[in-house]
């Protein structure tokens, strides 16, 4: 099975050049987006994880989150790990039911293994759905 495409989505390009060198150097096919429009137009089937900042101009990181469902329920299963330097209670506990959260600037350890976990995580739940 080919490795999913992760799609990281920041409106600070510097930011995305950064997470892209470094999913690309582990390995992992990278897609970018600029912002939450232009992320919902580049989902397809291979995106296997999205890396998603919260504040930015146009669609922000929740109504992007929103849109996402709406458009195919089949992706509320592609975990989200959020990379932003908000801090609150509640996005924990949304990264926990989405995927994950991480605070910039976020290690590249920290964001390998975090990718790395959520990967695993949804190649077990779908080898047990298989298995139902």
């Amino acid at each position: 099975m080919p490795m999913p495409t992760i799609l990281v989505v920041d409106d600070c390009q510097s930011v995305r050049l950064s997470v892209q060198r470094t999913l690309t150097n582990a390995g992992y096919a990278v897609a970018v987006a600029s912002d939450g429009d232009d992320a919902l137009r580049q989902l397809t089937e291979e995106i296997g994880l999205i890396i998603l900042d919260i504040n930015m101009p146009g669609l922000d990181g929740y109504g992007f989150c929103e849109r996402m469902a709406e458009k195919d329920p089949g992706y509320e299963y592609v975990p989200v790990v959020f990379l932003t330097s908000e801090k609150s209670a509640a996005l924990t506990m949304l990264g926990d039911a989405m995927g994950g959260y991480l605070t910039k600037p976020a290690s590249e350890d920290d964001l390998l293994d975090m990718v790395k976990t959520q990967l695993q995580k949804v190649q077990s739940e779908r080898q047990t759905q298989a298995r139902s």
